[in-house]
């Protein structure tokens, strides 16, 4: 999987930005699959399940560019198209095939998976956003309210003091003003410019909140 996976991130950026190729046999294989289901694929992990029931289970992971692509093939979030899942593990097979490849990459019961390049990316830089800039964007912006500025993956969460306060900053421009300045902080962090203003994931909460539903912890918000 590619969420918070270091190592892969780095493989697929390479691939991204043109450093690294696919291996000929995964490339026939994209160059198969791309066109049936307009997909963009930036790299194909191909590994086995570590750990569990399924301990050795032989895996194919497609790292896609875009959300778009990832929702071509499945039916919902978790769930691959069963007849697109079939038809894209046969054309792996047939690579494997005529590349002569069957000992390195065995074909049956593979477990076939997806990832989105675009979503870990937007995750990152959010993360690096609050991490860098987070403390500073709270000062710039106490006298409004702000008691943190904080988040999980790509969604940000701006916790105001109190509900009445957040739902008058709502009405009265200063969560525009917010995510406005936001989006221009994100932006060195964003290498591929994934991020528009509107589609910056901000949620706007408060301590209030926290506290009345949540005994005041963020790890209690978030799970």
């Amino acid at each position: 999987m590619l969420y918070c996976n270091n190592r892969l991130f780095k493989k697929v950026r390479s691939h991204k930005i043109g450093k690294k190729k696919m291996p000929p046999l995964f490339q026939q294989f994209v160059d198969k699959i791309e066109p049936l289901y307009d997909l963009t694929i930036l790299a194909v992990e191909y590994d086995s399940i570590d750990i569990g029931p399924h301990e050795g289970r032989p895996r194919l992971n497609l790292i896609f560019e875009d959300q778009k692509s990832s929702d071509n093939i499945h039916k919902d979030r978790w769930t691959i198209k069963p007849h697109v899942k079939n038809r894209i593990l046969k054309i792996f097979a047939e690579a494997v095939h005529d590349f002569q490849e069957i000992e390195a990459y065995p074909t049956e019961n593979i477990h076939l998976i997806s990832d989105v390049f675009e979503d870990e990316a937007k995750n990152r830089a959010a993360l690096e956003l609050i991490e860098r800039k987070g403390k500073k964007l709270e000062e710039q912006f106490l006298e409004y309210g702000v008691w943190t500025i904080t988040g999980m993956s790509k969604n940000i969460v701006v916790f105001f003091t109190d509900e009445k306060t957040k739902h008058q900053n709502m009405k009265n421009g200063i969560c525009d003003l917010i995510r406005h300045e936001l989006f221009k902080k994100i932006k060195p962090y964003d290498e591929f410019t994934y991020f528009s203003e509107d589609s910056l994931e901000i949620h706007y909460d408060s301590k209030e909140n926290l506290d009345d539903n949540y005994e005041g912890s963020l790890f209690y918000y978030f799970r």
